[in-house]
């Protein structure tokens, strides 16, 4: 009966399922210390230093650790630079400092789990994200006698989640800005008041900051304007002070009239707080009543405002459009406006791709330190274990940018979809106008496909970069499973590469000069593209060039046997000699010396690799 009822009661249960996770940047804003009179090395030393304090303020109920125990920032002077030192830490979150001295560049990465917007609390304006982690990122250099700042928070989050992750800033900006020896500037100086518009000069200052490429952050122009005046009140009061001598009728219309006076030109809103805690996602400019007219005539009908209005402009490289709010709305929906116009700047920078200058991040900036080791490492011992901790390493750094490229296709996915659902909107509506409109949605279609197809293939370099091969021997099956159709790997070369010990070349540049051959030098060989789009592709994809040339008719005379591979077959069916005519070469020296001589297949379009990735015998062998 027992065992009955045991089983009956017996619950089924089940296992926890897996989630995919998603991540995005969301906070992020890059800058230059604005204090060029200071010492960079100083400087440098003093936004460490008020980072540290931030985290001190981060750790104030639990053990603050004994390493991160440094001076506050006012006593930058009892620090040198040899006192910061590369860190890391575990204890729940992750806080992982790098540091590199000669090349003046610290990074801080701080890891933990989402506790809601106001943790501690009970109840908050939202309940934690399971599965939500925040990335915080913070980077410094020293880079042509000036200090470059970045501060980035990645966002990884399960698929699906619905509530947004806020677009919180972290302290040590607002820090770095208010110090009087600091500050920051990015184009213009990022500080918690506005600008004030009351010439043309300053005017023009605004142009050139939305048309200048390396302006990321939007600006708010909020113009003032004359209030509109009751006249039935004043005449009200009027009549009040003068009783009992004044008849209301004579001094009362009998319609209610509102006149603009010459009371002080005023905005229609409260901007001191939106201004002061919204510092760091956007700059903003007050513009004088009496200076709108040279405002419209500098910036054009683009960005053209009146009295009263308020816009948002973006600068010009993101390509996104301006949102302007009319002066009649702002007044009639005053909180409604306030909510709006805080959401689109604290939301701007989220899932943005900003550039950060030469800052340099944890992941990057630990590859600069593995690679350093690498450099100075003399056992195999030392070789194997600091080549693996780069590869580790580079592995993450990879893995980051395509989980962020993912986010970013999604969220275009996303885009592509509301401007479908418009388009076939205004094809309904425009059926019967002009082709103009039928170009107009044709080009946004086109834009939208040339933009993901390009994400596209940064996620499959990204993926190519992350399953590089880690040993010589496992190159052609990389190349067979990429390149598979531009380019072979002969019998010949295999053998010849299985027996190339790792560390007797350098993985990355034979890996990028394989890449190179089946790519761009194939696509220009074959009229794909031109030599100055090689060129151009080059430089931006692997940072160098590479030399491609033929194998020499001496030297093919000469040794005629080292020069030929069998491949394909003659007229008689049987296997044909074909020359390696061609070879791409890297370095003349021991170490970083790389050849790969080849056969062109035209009529397959195919670039065969007979031999690699040593020198052949050459025609001056003889001599």
């Amino acid at each position: 009966m027992e065992e009955v009822l045991f089983k009956k009661n017996k619950k089924k249960r089940q296992t926890v399922k897996l989630l995919k996770n998603m991540s995005y940047p969301t906070y992020q804003v890059y800058g230059t210390i604005e204090n060029t009179k200071i010492n960079p090395d100083d400087a440098f030393k003093m936004a460490i230093l008020e980072t540290m304090s931030w985290l001190k303020s981060r750790f104030r109920e639990i053990d603050f650790p004994e390493e991160l125990d440094y001076p506050e920032p006012e006593n930058y002077r009892d620090v040198s630079i040899e006192d910061f030192k590369s860190i890391h830490i575990r204890e729940g979150y992750v806080l992982d400092i790098s540091f590199i001295e000669d090349l003046r560049i610290w990074t801080l990465r701080l890891i933990e789990p989402d506790l809601g917007p106001e943790p501690g609390k009970e109840i908050q304006s939202r309940n934690p994200i399971p599965g939500r982690i925040f990335e915080t990122n913070i980077g410094f250099i020293i880079y042509n006698g000036k200090v470059e700042c970045g501060f980035k928070t990645i966002c990884s989050e399960p698929v699906g989640t619905k509530a947004r992750a806020e677009v919180f800033r972290p302290a040590v900006v607002k820090a770095i800005v208010r110090n009087p020896l600091l500050g920051l500037r990015q184009e213009l100086p990022i500080v918690e008041e506005a600008m004030i518009l009351n010439n043309k000069k300053q005017i023009k200052e605004i142009e050139d900051y939305i048309k200048n490429p390396k302006s990321q952050m939007p600006i708010v122009i909020i113009s003032k304007a004359i209030p509109n005046v009751d006249i039935e009140s004043i005449y009200r009061e009027m009549f009040e002070e003068n009783r009992p001598f004044t008849n209301p009728k004579d001094i009362i219309p009998s319609k209610k009239i509102t006149v603009e006076t010459d009371i002080v030109p005023k905005i229609p809103f409260f901007a001191d707080n939106i201004i002061k805690y919204k510092m760091g996602y956007a700059q903003f400019a007050l513009l004088e009543y009496d200076r709108v007219e040279d405002y419209n005539k500098i910036l054009g009908k683009k960005y053209e405002i009146s009295p009263g209005d308020t816009i948002i402009i973006c600068p010009s490289k993101l390509n996104q459009e301006s949102r302007l709010f009319k002066k009649d709305y702002i007044i009639s929906n005053s909180k409604k406006f306030e909510k709006e116009l805080d959401s689109i700047i604290e939301n701007y920078p989220r899932g943005k791709v900003m550039d950060f200058g030469n800052v340099s991040f944890f992941t990057e900036a630990r590859l600069y330190e593995y690679n350093r080791a690498l450099e100075l490492s003399n056992s195999k011992e030392d070789i194997a274990n600091n080549m693996q901790k780069k590869l580790d390493a580079t592995v993450e750094k990879y893995e980051s940018e395509i989980n962020e490229l993912k986010s970013k296709i999604e969220e275009k996915h996303l885009l592509n979809t509301k401007y479908r659902n418009i388009i076939e909107e205004l094809k309904t509506e425009l059926s019967q106008k002009d082709n103009y409109w039928e170009e107009k949605i044709s080009k946004l279609e086109n834009n939208f496909k040339v933009e993901i197809d390009e994400l596209n293939e940064e996620i499959r370099r990204k993926d190519i970069l992350l399953n590089r091969p880690r040993k010589p021997e496992d190159i052609p099956n990389w190349a067979e499973e990429y390149f598979n159709d531009k380019l072979l790997f002969h019998t010949r070369a295999v053998n010849e590469i299985s027996k190339v010990n790792l560390g007797e070349i350098d993985m990355d540049l034979i890996c990028d000069a394989i890449e190179f051959l089946a790519c761009e030098y194939r696509d220009e060989v074959f009229g794909y593209i031109t030599v100055e789009e090689r060129h151009r592709i080059c430089a931006k994809k692997y940072g160098r060039p590479f030399d491609v040339g033929g194998s020499g008719d001496k030297s093919i005379e000469a040794y005629p046997r080292e020069y030929k591979i069998k491949y394909g077959k003659g007229y008689t069916g049987k296997p044909k000699e074909v020359l390696l005519n061609m070879h791409l070469k890297v370095g003349i020296s021991k170490g970083n010396l790389i050849r790969i001589y080849f056969h062109i297949d035209k009529e397959k379009e195919l670039l065969v690799i007979g031999s690699l990735p040593y020198h052949l015998k050459t025609s001056s062998d003889k001599k």
